[in-house]
């Protein structure tokens, strides 16, 4: 099964409005839709389902509390919200799989506050390449990059020359095999609200990923930690709880 999804958004300053298609893993509404995932092997798919059942929890425990209730208010509010939501999944499946899956491999996810412990630790070295050859493509690079050079162009209000560039743009990630059907506000508006990987991509360099996750690391129990950022509504409201 497969579920999609039409966000349509309006957008600003372009008058028009984005819409686009995207695949989702779950839905918070009540109950909520969970995709079965579509993970090769067992650990991933279970890993999978624990994360991303935990993550719409975590939407539905949040309603009743002002990140829940601003959700839609500021977008700072909701980026605070699903990387919330993703954080506290993913430890979610960590815990589930380690405890009752013991001969499953504990899932590991790439970390603001140590980066170098997601990749392995004997990697073996590459062979040097040609050193006139261009460098492979990076998507998180170049999307960051992009972002970067859309919100630019915006803030000109240079609405036409920022909708050609995501139009070349989405030409280019299609030639190196990201077939993104439509690059435009609406993809970053949804991308860009999930800030939980040093990666980037269409999260920029949003300082939100690296601050939830040091909140989360100063808390042992997740739900102290949820009930902690729950009281959230803004970027100031997180630095604030973390200079306690």
């Amino acid at each position: 099964m497969i579920l999609t999804a039409v966000v349509l958004l309006l957008t600003m300053p372009i008058a028009s409005s984005s819409a686009m298609i995207v695949p989702l893993g779950g839905l918070s509404l009540y109950p909520a839709m969970i995709v079965e995932p579509s993970s090769n092997g067992t650990a991933r798919r279970l890993a999978r389902a624990f994360e991303v059942t935990a993550h719409e929890w975590a939407h539905h425990y949040l309603v009743f509390y002002p990140l829940g209730w601003e959700y839609n208010a500021h977008a700072e509010t909701r980026i605070i919200n699903e990387t919330t939501a993703t954080f506290f999944g993913r430890a979610v499946a960590q815990r589930v799989i380690a405890r009752y899956y013991p001969e499953l491999p504990v899932p590991q996810y790439p970390s603001f506050l140590a980066p170098s412990a997601a990749a392995p630790q004997s990697a073996p070295q590459a062979p040097p390449g040609d050193p006139d050859a261009p460098p492979p493509f990076d998507y998180a690079r170049e999307m960051g990059a992009t972002r970067a050079r859309v919100d630019f162009l915006l803030w000109q209000d240079m609405v036409e020359a920022a909708e050609a560039y995501m139009d070349a743009q989405q030409r280019k990630f299609a030639r190196n095999g990201y077939l993104i059907r439509k690059l435009n506000q609406a993809y970053f508006a949804f991308y860009g609200a999930y800030s939980a990987d040093p990666e980037g991509g269409a999260a920029g360099e949003d300082p939100v990923g690296p601050a939830v996750q040091a909140l989360r690391a100063q808390y042992d129990q997740l739900a102290d930690f949820l009930n902690a950022i729950s009281w959230v509504t803004s970027f100031n409201d997180l630095l604030k709880l973390l200079e306690r």
